[in-house]
């Protein structure tokens, strides 16, 4: 399989404990070995459609176990997956089709309307629905058993994701995430919050965005921990599972630890497994913090961006989140960054720079 391929971090799973559970949906639970199992066919199918390295396959699909699978399933041929936003229009959804290359993308039936112009603009395009209506292929057709698992050497170089991203003042720019670059985030955050196989933790991002995507990997399937993937922001499902389930870690958005916050069932939920959250993509408020804080639950911030393979470059760990409130935190392990001014020298306390980022976890493009 070669070395550095994420493939290989479901392979150890699976085989290490392929009865223990991978992803835990609200209809379904998968455990290591059926994931690796679906993957190896999907991967196996994609190949045999000439799907392999320098391709590409497109998803757009909301939080679901088969998500993982055809992500792993394109890992396992080789190939890169390209996230397609959920929230695009069909007008859209051409440009990211057509500047990956795509010819395989895979769906559910509610985000077929989307894809209506590129399938008009695209005629060679296959399109795969889980829930696929008359007249559509359907995913199990990409999971058929007669045909063998692909020999392909990924090594951690290779492109996993490809991640479009800004379009404020432009077309959205794909930024390319290597196999390395996500296992590099991985191993900076694991090290840094000691997240491993032994964790539970809650997934509410979107998978069809950047971070949600690379949290699947960097909080799931590379450290081992079970994944639990909620659809929909519905803080009391959120607080319910958190208590049933005993989950021991949430990454999110400030806003969502604020929905949590303002329910009823705030203050009487058991929250005595969760050894921390994390926010990002906003600074939360003092009376946010101090409220976890009583919980006697530990929210720490983060910072990142796409071009860092959509995960954490800083940590502002519990300890400092007072003392420095609005503050990004300490560089993760393994990460170098600087703040430049205008003129090239490295900005003072109090002067405003320019971000720079070095390291692993830089996107090669």
């Amino acid at each position: 399989m070669g070395s550095g391929n994420l493939y290989g971090c479901l392979s150890f799973w699976a085989r290490r404990w392929p009865n223990r559970v991978a992803i835990c949906c609200p209809d379904s639970v998968v455990t290591w070995g059926e994931l690796e199992v679906a993957s190896n066919r999907i991967g196996a199918n994609l190949y045999g459609r000439g799907i392999s390295r320098g391709g590409a396959v497109g998803i757009l699909m909301s939080n679901r176990a088969e998500f993982a699978e055809v992500m792993f399933g394109t890992f396992r041929a080789g190939a890169a997956l390209v996230l397609l936003n959920v929230r695009y229009t069909a007008r859209e959804m051409v440009h990211p089709v057509l500047d990956s290359g795509l010819r395989l993308i895979v769906t559910e039936e509610k985000f077929l309307p989307q894809l209506k112009e590129v399938r008009e603009t695209v005629a060679d395009l296959e399109v795969y629905v889980v829930d696929a209506p008359e007249g559509e292929r359907h995913l199990k057709d990409l999971k058929s058993a007669n045909v063998s698992p692909p020999d392909v050497a990924v090594s951690a170089d290779d492109i996993a994701l490809i991640c479009y991203t800004s379009g404020t003042t432009g077309v959205p720019k794909g930024a390319i995430l290597s196999h390395g670059n996500i296992f590099s985030a991985a191993a900076a955050k694991a090290f840094a919050m000691g997240q491993n196989f032994n964790d539970r933790a809650l997934m509410p991002l979107p998978l069809a965005f950047t971070g949600g995507a690379v949290g699947l990997l960097r909080d799931g399937v590379i450290p081992g921990s079970t994944i639990y993937l909620i659809p929909a922001s519905d803080p009391g499902a959120f607080l319910e599972l958190i208590e049933r389930e005993k989950i021991t870690s949430v990454a999110c958005v400030p806003v969502f630890y604020e929905q949590m916050l303002a329910h009823r069932n705030f203050g009487n939920t058991d929250f005595s497994s969760l050894r921390y959250v994390v926010a990002g993509g906003g600074v939360p408020s003092l009376h946010l913090l101090k409220s976890w804080q009583k919980r006697g639950v530990a929210l720490v911030q983060g910072y990142g961006l796409t071009e860092a393979a959509g995960s954490y470059c800083t940590i502002l760990f519990d300890e400092d989140a007072e003392r420095k409130l609005g503050c990004a935190g300490r560089v993760l392990p393994n990460v170098d960054m600087k703040l430049l001014t205008e003129d090239g020298r490295t900005a003072r306390t109090g002067e405003v720079g320019e971000i720079l980022i070095r390291g692993p976890i830089v996107t090669r493009g």
